[in-house]
């Protein structure tokens, strides 16, 4: 099988709506996996997640930009519009799920840190949305007040609305991420303040034994491209 024909595949399986779709408050959102394919995950059908709807559309709006197609082009419109219900305007921040739960929002750092902070404004870049760049600059802002308060070495879990860890867990890691979140800032705003904060996180990895910068590894991937951006060459071979 060709890669072009993996690619049309993939595209026209994620239209069966029947076992890729679910709804909430008629927004159109995508399953993490496809209806009634595992025996061990149980998705609910009135949820989604912000990880799987950015894993699809970022590419989905790259795949439209070769091959434009008015039926794959609604689904990339409906995900769009799901994107601005992930912002939490009380919380100043990019959520993981739609439908939240009332009460403490506890999150694993590097899902609203790669998602909200990396995909959410790449995508919002490739669709023009000024909302959705926005809602990142404003999520951004909040990354940074737990950046400071933590000396750029994040918590592996945390309560949302207070920045307070949780549990006594570290994801030195997740600075990778934040310094790429930062260097997107600096491109959408023109700023250079946020160059700051990306060498100020890479300098803070910098200082971290290479046995604690465990996690995920796309974590180090983005703060590698993140120091070579900045011309960090001995921060970007390190990581």
């Amino acid at each position: 099988t060709s890669w072009k024909e993996f690619a049309d595949g993939t595209v026209r399986d994620l239209q069966v709506k029947d076992s890729t779709a679910a709804e909430v408050d008629g927004h159109r959102g995508l399953r993490a996996y496809v209806k009634e394919s595992s025996q061990i995950w149980k998705q609910p059908g009135d949820n989604f997640e912000l990880m799987t709807t950015a894993d699809v559309l970022w590419p989905s709006l790259l795949y439209q930009k070769l091959h434009p197609s008015d039926e794959f082009g609604a689904l990339c419109k409906d995900l769009l519009a799901d994107l601005p219900g992930f912002f939490n305007p009380a919380t100043q921040s990019i959520a993981n799920d739609y439908k939240r739960k009332s009460g403490d929002e506890r999150a694993d750092s590097w899902y609203p840190f790669e998602n909200g902070l990396v995909k959410y404004p790449m995508i919002g870049s490739l669709a023009g949305s000024k909302e959705i760049t926005s809602h990142f600059l404003t999520a951004f802002e909040t990354a940074r007040k737990m950046a400071l308060q933590y000396n750029y070495l994040f918590p592996i879990y945390y309560q949302v609305a207070s920045l307070q860890a949780d549990g006594a867990g570290t994801n030195y890691a997740i600075g990778g991420l934040y310094a790429w979140a930062a260097i997107l800032a600096g491109k959408l705003t023109g700023k250079a303040e946020y160059l700051g904060e990306a060498r100020r996180a890479i300098h803070a990895l910098y200082t971290v034994p290479q046995e604690r910068l465990f996690h995920e590894p796309q974590e180090l991937s983005f703060g590698a491209l993140a120091a070579a951006e900045l011309g960090m060459q001995a921060e970007a071979k390190f990581l």
